[in-house]
C-alpha cells in the first residue's frame, strides 16, 4: 500500500491535471471556463467538493472528506458533522467533529474518533470495493449506530485516484425517530458564530459603557449601591413568581425536564436533548426576565433613595430594561 496521500496535494493534483488539459468533468469544461467555476475571489464554497482519495493499487481509500447535515423526521437540524476518514496498512480511523448550533449560545463542538482497531470513542467497521471507475465504501459506527453506504465515481476512469461521491446513505434509529446524514447537493458556507473569551465579558463592557455615561456623583452611587439594588429587584421578582401558581407550575415542569436530561450519561445525549435544554433555558429566561421587568420600579426607588439623580436613574433603568428585553 502506498500510504496516505496528503489530501491537499491530492485536491491540487486533480485540479491542475484537469485544468491543464481542459477536460470535461461532470459536464463542465474547466479549462476555458476556469474563471467562471473557480473565481479569483476563492470563495470557500468553490473549493473541491466532498470526495475520496483512493489509489487504484490500494484495497481501501486513504482519505475521504465528508461534511454532512443531520436530518430528523425530514427536517434539517442545526447540527452537522465533519468527517475525515484515514486508512493506512489496512487500519482506518474516522475523525468526527460534531457541531451543534443553539440559539443564544456559541456553538458546541464534540470531537470523536472511531477506529477499526477499537481505540478512541468507539469501533469502526469498514469494507470497500472498487471496480472500473466506481467504488463503494460501507461504514458501521459503534456506539452511535450509524450505518453508512457511500458510492463513488472516479475522475479519470478506472485508473483515477480522486473520486466524487455519487450517493451517500447514512441512517440510524434514535428511539422511535429516524435520523439521517445527508451530503448537500452543492457546497455552501455555514456561518458559525464562535465566542472568543476576552479578559472581561460582554456584560462587563455594557456596565463600563453605562458608568462612563453617568456623572461622577451618579457613578459613585451606582458602584456603591447598584448590586444591593439589583438584589432588591430580584427579591421582588421572586416574590412575584412565587405568588403565581401558574408560573410556579411551569417552572417546576421545566425543572423536572432539566433533571431528566441531566440524568443521562454523556454518550446517551442526542441532538434533541440539547435542543430541549435550550428551549427550557429560554422558557426560564422569559419568565424570569418578565418578572424582573415588572420589578424595575423597586430598582429605581433604591437608586433614588441613595441620592442618584433622576437623569442617572432613568439611564440605568432604561439600560437594564433593554438588556432584560433582549434576554441578556
Amino acid at each position: 500500500m502506498t500510504g496516505p496521500y496528503p489530501e491537499e496535494k491530492a485536491i491540487l493534483a486533480v485540479m491542475v491535471r484537469h485544468l491543464a488539459r481542459g477536460a470535461a468533468v461532470g459536464g463542465l469544461v474547466l479549462g476555458a471556463a476556469a474563471s467562471l467555476f473557480l473565481p479569483a475571489s476563492a470563495d470557500l464554497a468553490d473549493l473541491p467538493a466532498a470526495g475520496c482519495w483512493w489509489d487504484a493499487r490500494d484495497p481501501l481509500p486513504s482519505f475521504c472528506g465528508l461534511d454532512l447535515e443531520v436530518w430528523s423526521e425530514r427536517k434539517r437540524s442545526e447540527t452537522f458533522n465533519l468527517w475525515e476518514l484515514h486508512c493506512a496498512n489496512q487500519q482506518c480511523t474516522l475523525k468526527e467533529t460534531h457541531v451543534l448550533i443553539l440559539e443564544r449560545m456559541h456553538p458546541m463542538f464534540f470531537l470523536r474518533q472511531y477506529s477499526t482497531s477499537g481505540g478512541g470513542d468507539g469501533r469502526l467497521r469498514l469494507s470497500a470495493e472498487r471496480a472500473n471507475d466506481a467504488g463503494r465504501v460501507w461504514l458501521d459506527i459503534t456506539p452511535t449506530g450509524w450505518h453508512v453506504d457511500i458510492r463513488l465515481r472516479f475522475i479519470g476512469g478506472r485508473e483515477g485516484s480522486w473520486a466524487r461521491i455519487e450517493r451517500l446513505e447514512a441512517k440510524r434509529l434514535v428511539g422511535v425517530h429516524l435520523e439521517e446524514l445527508r451530503l448537500p447537493e452543492y457546497s455552501y458556507v455555514r456561518n458559525v458564530p464562535v465566542l472568543l473569551r476576552g479578559r472581561k465579558s460582554g456584560a462587563d463592557k455594557r456596565r463600563e459603557e453605562l458608568e462612563r455615561a453617568l456623572t461622577d456623583r451618579d457613578r459613585e452611587i451606582f458602584r456603591r449601591v447598584g448590586a444591593a439594588c439589583v438584589d432588591r429587584m430580584a427579591a421582588a421578582a421572586a416574590a412575584r413568581v412565587s405568588g403565581d401558581e401558574r408560573l410556579k407550575a411551569r417552572l417546576k415542569a421545566t425543572e423536572r425536564e432539566h433533571l431528566r436530561i441531566l440524568g443521562k450519561q454523556v454518550w446517551e445525549l442526542e441532538n434533541e436533548d440539547f435542543e430541549a435544554m435550550e428551549r427550557l433555558r429560554a422558557e426560564d429566561r422569559r419568565i424570569g426576565h418578565a418578572a424582573l421587568r415588572e420589578a424595575l420600579p423597586h430598582f429605581r426607588k433604591c437608586l433614588e433613595a441613595a441620592g442618584m439623580s433622576p437623569e442617572g436613574s432613568d439611564l440605568v433603568v432604561t439600560t437594564l430594561a433593554a438588556a432584560l428585553l433582549e434576554g441578556r
